[in-house]
């Protein structure tokens, strides 16, 4: 089992990546989403997708392992592009991956936390709080 401090990052990056999906809404093109909002919500989006990226830098990298099927290079190489090259990020790789790639990640997050040896009542507490008020889904497991 891995360390229970573990736990915070991964709520962190399923919280965002629901976040991600409400703001993606029902969008049909990236062009959609880029323009609605006067870009609130394609901003918004790669903040989320950058802190996903941040939060999966910081679980260990054999736990990360047991998950070959995620690209985890490729979401640190994302947080890094939308952090340093902020103008040079293509609305369409935000809505691809949003749209492609973020539900087997929730699947991997979700088995990471198995992995993971935390107390119940720090899991429950944390979903009680508003800030993870999307991912509540957790309760019931």
């Amino acid at each position: 089992m891995y360390s229970s401090h573990k736990l915070v990052y991964i709520l962190t990056s399923l919280e965002c990546r629901e976040k991600c999906f409400i703001y993606i809404g029902e969008f049909q093109s990236e062009k959609d989403f880029y323009s609605a909002n006067n870009q609130m919500n394609f901003n918004a989006a790669q903040i989320l997708l950058q802190t996903i990226g941040e939060e999966s830098k910081k679980i260990e990298v054999d736990l990360k392992g047991q998950f070959q099927n995620v690209p985890w290079s490729n979401i640190a190489n994302l947080r890094n592009r939308i952090a340093h090259d902020y103008r040079g990020t293509d609305p369409h790789i935000v809505f691809d991956v949003i749209k492609n790639y973020l539900l087997p990640l929730k699947l991997a997050f979700i088995e990471l936390l198995a992995q993971i040896d935390y107390d119940l009542y720090n899991l429950n507490a944390a979903l009680e709080s508003e800030h993870y008020k999307n991912i509540r889904y957790l309760l019931k497991k």
